[in-house]
């Protein structure tokens, strides 16, 4: 998705990851930071928090306050988080500062996509007649609640 944007990935054990996360911001590259434990670094805050603000009234600059410097800030940049921790449990501050995606799969969920792919492909009506069956559910769900309401 990022790649031919130029994605540059980082990770907590490389040493001086603020230099690299400071040049994404200022030449607008998307950054990936990898490895990213429960504990998220405090000198991440501003950037999760997006504090950006304008240099003047006259200048269209805007500038991120990370730790006691003002870096130039590019709309471009997009910082991305990635952790291996199978069920990682964040701090409600966290969650207040990121969109959480959960990439895992359950069996049973991998289960019903493989499923419905092989009866599609040897018995496209059927699996089509089930597509409707969903649809016709629903929507008799919503006329239910309707007919509730009133």
């Amino acid at each position: 998705m990022e790649k031919s944007n130029g994605l540059k990935i980082i990770d907590l054990q490389v040493g001086d990851y603020m230099k690299t996360i400071e040049e994404c911001i200022k030449i607008g590259r998307p950054c990936l930071f990898q490895n990213i434990h429960e504990d998220i670094p405090q000198t991440l805050n501003p950037i999760l928090l997006k504090s950006i603000k304008k240099t003047n009234s006259t200048d269209s600059n805007l500038v991120l306050q990370l730790g006691d410097r003002e870096i130039v800030y590019n709309p471009s940049f997009r910082f991305y988080l990635s952790t291996r921790l199978y069920n990682p449990k964040y701090k409600p501050e966290i969650y207040s500062k990121i969109n959480i995606i959960n990439f895992a799969i359950k069996e049973q969920g991998l289960e019903e996509q493989l499923l419905g792919i092989v009866v599609r492909k040897e018995k496209p009506d059927l699996e089509n007649s089930k597509d409707n069956c969903i649809v016709n559910i629903s929507n008799k769900h919503k006329e239910k609640e309707i007919l509730e309401e009133q």
